[in-house]
């Protein structure tokens, strides 16, 4: 199974963005593979306002999501995970990292991704995903549907229109966003002038999009029916291959639509070495993001997310961290002291969490990739 380099400068550029060499090695005597990537660290939003309704029913939000998460993983409707879902090596020789609400997050010994050891059936998440309006509150709240714009989706189009072109020195065409939630990418994606397209299983999600956008999002099966999709420029997987069961059938999917053309695939995924794992495993029974075991099925390590890239087909061509773990860290202090702490500390989470970023110790990383060479 292939081990993981970086070669990065020691400082930080006052852009906090710079090229990397990333080395991908089957074993010590091997001389690897080795791809340029470019890496950005930090990404300014004001999460206060962003999260302003979670802020407000703090207690609340950790009740729901502790008594639906116990319900599921007590039910019996699980099924047990028998190989690492990135690297396929035995789980029996993976170690168990802890407990959420009676979801067991264990480590692959070979590529070092996290995941659950038995996790809820296909059928159980598909209706999940479907019909439970919550879990997709936060994506379709119009309080905060210009913030999330401006602040959220237009930055992440226009740093993906930026990677496609430093590496193929041309504007993309077309976009399909998978997973598109209220449709808040997409929409960004046309307003900076591309013919942008999304899917979402979720039918408030849609209705929402429908609403406030004025376009419908589809809801084909990507991975029965990528051949539709075979002319787009750039596939991207903002915060989806975490939630399914194979990650991998996702990018290889998305792999068979791109093909040999110039295109570029982007996934985000929550970051397993970040300070947001750390404070959620101090405080593991009042999580409501980031190691919730049934929306992220897995998280990811830097090694495993380019791991799955590689054995899916394609090449790292660029990397973003940024995340919210200050904020979870104010949250939780929030909940054990009673306090309000989180409105008063806008300006310090903010530049808290640029230095965690500037470390790489940030809850989310993004990585594109263009098709491996033949």
């Amino acid at each position: 199974m292939a081990i993981w380099h970086r070669i990065c400068p020691m400082q930080v550029s006052p852009g906090c963005s710079h090229t990397e060499t990333w080395v991908s090695k089957d074993s010590s005597d091997d001389e690897g593979r080795s791809y340029k990537v470019n890496v950005r660290l930090g990404k300014p939003i004001d999460i206060l306002s962003l999260k302003e309704t979670v802020i407000q029913n703090l207690a609340a939000e950790v009740e729901y999501y502790k008594a639906t998460r116990m319900s599921l993983f007590n039910s019996g409707e699980l099924e047990e995970v028998n190989t690492c879902p990135v690297c396929s090596s035995s789980a029996a020789d993976s170690q168990f990292r802890l407990n959420i609400y009676g979801g067991r997050y264990h480590q692959c010994s070979a590529c070092g991704h996290c995941f659950l050891i038995a996790r809820p059936t296909p059928s159980a998440l598909k209706d999940f995903y479907a019909t439970d309006s919550h879990y997709c509150s936060t994506y379709v709240d119009k309080k905060s549907l210009e913030t999330r714009v401006e602040q959220v989706a237009a930055p992440k189009a226009e740093w993906v229109i930026e990677q496609f072109k430093l590496v193929y020195g041309r504007k993309p065409a077309s976009i399909l966003d998978i997973g598109a939630g209220g449709g808040h990418f997409v929409y960004a994606a046309r307003q900076l002038g591309l013919g942008a397209r999304g899917i979402e299983v979720s039918q408030a999600s849609r209705e929402f999009c429908r609403e406030n956008f004025g376009f419908e999002l589809e809801t084909v099966d990507f991975p029965q029916d990528w051949g539709r999709f075979s002319d787009i420029d750039i596939i991207t997987f903002w915060g989806l291959i975490e939630h399914v069961p194979d990650p991998l059938g996702l990018l290889k999917s998305a792999h068979q639509a791109l093909g040999g053309r110039e295109t570029l695939v982007v996934a985000s995924a929550p970051h397993w070495d970040s300070l947001s794992t750390a404070v959620q495993t101090l405080f593991s029974n009042s999580v409501v993001r980031h190691l919730d075991p049934l929306g992220h099925l897995h998280i990811f390590t830097d090694g495993s997310l380019a791991t799955a890239f590689e054995l899916s087909g394609f090449a790292p061509v660029a990397a973003w961290y940024f995340g919210m773990d200050a904020y979870e860290l104010f949250t939780q202090l929030t909940l054990l002291t009673n306090e309000k702490v989180t409105p008063v500390g806008g300006e310090l989470i903010s530049t808290l969490q640029g230095a965690i970023d500037r470390g790489r110790l940030s809850d989310s990383i993004v990585l594109a990739g263009r098709p491996l060479l033949s």
